[in-house]
């Protein structure tokens, strides 16, 4: 009886936070949307587990590329968000037992780095492009 309960709990907390992860990026406010994305995927760590959490982590990427709530210059970064969404809960999931605040500090500033790495060459690359082709356009 108690192994039924626990199934019943996990899949429970699993529709929940398929919901949240679903309907926030509808909200289309950054710090917003971010800040319960990364709440939610830190939850599901801890409730679900580190495999259930990164396919969590794909789903508000999807959602916003299917509602076009992306500006169309951005949707290279996509992927790159659901690694770096990835990194966040596979790194919490190694460190939060050993030290949970620790963890989710970790967690994060690795999150930003890449992300932040990735966005700035990406974009630098974006640019460097498009002035080539303006020159030659010229």
């Amino acid at each position: 009886m108690e192994n039924v309960k626990l199934k019943i709990n996990s899949w429970l907390y699993f529709v929940v936070f398929t919901a949240i992860v679903t309907i926030t990026p509808l909200l289309k406010v950054q710090f917003i949307v971010g800040t319960i994305i990364n709440a939610t995927l830190f939850s599901a760590v801890i409730f679900l587990g580190v495999p259930q959490a990164i396919f969590l982590g794909i789903i508000p990427s999807m959602i916003v590329f299917l509602t076009n709530g992306l500006s169309f210059s951005l949707v290279p970064l996509i992927p790159f968000i659901v690694i770096s969404n990835s990194i966040l809960v596979v790194t919490f999931g190694v460190l939060k037992n050993r030290n949970f605040m620790l963890g989710a500090i970790i967690s994060s500033l690795l999150k930003f780095i890449f992300l932040f790495s990735v966005s700035f060459l990406i974009v630098k690359f974006m640019i460097k492009k498009d002035l080539t082709d303006t020159i030659t356009f010229l």
